[in-house]
């Protein structure tokens, strides 16, 4: 849980938006098969997001991810994508990200902006 609450503090609030699963389309989706897997973002464009990955199925889920990083306000070249609970970091094609999400769990990503 502290991880997750530290990822909120960094996280720049004022003026992001929230784009739940049903809105998150033009952003980001998944590539293949989607049944019970789940995105959801905060988004405070061209300078950090914090995107969940949920998956609903029985057993580990490798996910691939078809991001607009352009729509973001980001470059993929230059952004950096963190797991905001094990400090793993993800790589950013220019087309999305590739991830494993465990069986009825969630993956927390910040993506931030260079400094």
């Amino acid at each position: 849980v502290w991880w997750i609450w530290q990822a909120q503090q960094r996280f720049p609030w004022e003026g992001s938006q929230w784009l739940p699963h049903w809105e998150i389309a033009p952003y980001v989706a998944f590539e293949g098969d989607a049944t019970d897997l789940y995105a959801a973002m905060h988004l405070k464009a061209g300078e950090a997001a914090l995107l969940t990955v949920s998956s609903f199925r029985p057993e580990a889920a490798q996910v691939d991810l078809r991001v607009d990083w352009a729509r973001m306000g980001f470059g993929p070249a230059t952004l950096r994508v963190t797991d905001a609970i094990t400090a793993e970091p993800l790589e950013a094609t220019a087309n999305g990200l590739s991830l494993e999400v465990l069986d009825q769990r969630f993956r927390l990503l910040e993506i931030r902006a260079p400094e």
